[in-house]
C-alpha cells in the first residue's frame, strides 16, 4: 500500500474506534440535582446587523482586490 492510503486508512480507523463508544450527552438529562439546563440570552441568536456588515465588509473587500487588480494590470500595459 502506498502511504497515503495507509494513512488514510489509519485516520478512519481511528476515528471509528473513538466513536464507537461515544454516547450523547445532553445538558437537560434530568439526572442532575440542579435542573434542567436553561441557557442565558447572549445576543447572537439576534445578529443580523453584524451578518450584514460582515457581507458588505466582504464585498467590499472582494471589489477592492479586484479593483487594485485591475489597475495593476492597466499599469503593466
Amino acid at each position: 500500500m502506498k502511504k497515503i492510503n495507509k494513512s488514510v486508512l489509519l485516520s478512519f480507523l481511528s476515528l471509528v474506534i473513538l466513536n464507537a463508544f461515544n454516547t450523547s450527552v445532553f445538558a437537560d438529562g434530568g439526572y442532575n440535582p440542579y435542573g434542567p439546563h436553561i441557557p442565558e440570552d447572549t445576543g447572537i441568536a439576534d445578529a443580523k446587523m453584524f451578518i450584514i456588515v460582515a457581507i458588505i465588509a466582504y464585498t467590499l473587500g472582494l471589489t477592492l482586490i479586484a479593483a487594485s487588480k485591475f489597475i495593476k494590470n492597466k499599469a503593466e500595459k
